[in-house]
């Protein structure tokens, strides 16, 4: 069973079209115990960082989120909140303290010449580390991205999307895993790098 924590996610319904398509089990909890009990797990994410991290305190699961020990896959925003802070606060605040399970920070995209942000489209993904899930071949192709806030490098990113600069696609870290773009909105490359990590 693949349980997806609605908290912070408004792309719902996509995930649950994505995961029937691929035949996959699954339900949508904000319960501790199903969700530690789960084989899987999704944290979706459209919006905010800092409401995000309030939303998640206040139905109690920042702990249940750092405490899992099985496959957990952040989408967007869901990926972002791994992290140790955000800078997507309210304006003049501190950074935002995420969930502090992947070392780093997210940052804003600054503004160059030749970019709009957010960042909204198609974009090519490649690999740019290896990975247990997927072969560098079954990665390297278009997904859809909505983002205007980006990961810091290290040595858990996996793959990677030019946006002027290379810019964080996938992580890895331990049994934690983030997508920026969002494969449920991906057409067939998203439905199969979905079904890489959760079949």
């Amino acid at each position: 069973m693949i349980t997806i924590i609605p908290t912070v996610g408004s792309n719902l319904n996509s995930i649950c079209s994505a995961l029937d398509r691929l035949e996959l089990t699954w339900q949508i909890s904000e319960d501790p115990k199903e969700i530690t009990n789960s084989e899987k797990v999704i944290l979706p994410g459209v919006g905010h960082a800092e409401t995000a991290m309030a939303k998640l305190k206040a139905k109690g699961l920042e702990e249940t989120v750092r405490s899992l020990s099985q496959l957990t896959l952040g989408i967007c925003l869901g990926m972002q909140l791994l992290f140790e802070e955000s800078e997507e606060s309210d304006e003049g605040a501190m950074p935002v303290r995420c969930l502090s399970i992947i070392p780093g920070r997210v940052k804003e995209i600054a503004f160059k010449p030749g970019m709009s942000l957010p960042h909204m489209g198609w974009n090519q993904v490649k690999p740019a580390g290896n990975s247990a899930h997927w072969q560098a071949e079954d990665v390297e192709d278009y997904y859809y991205f909505v983002h205007g806030y980006y990961c810091e490098n290290g040595p858990w990113v996996k793959a990677v999307t030019d946006y002027v600069e290379a810019i964080p696609a996938i992580v890895e870290y331990k049994n934690f895993v983030g997508m920026q773009f969002h494969p449920e909105k991906s057409s067939t490359a998203g439905l199969e790098l979905l079904r890489s990590y959760l079949s």
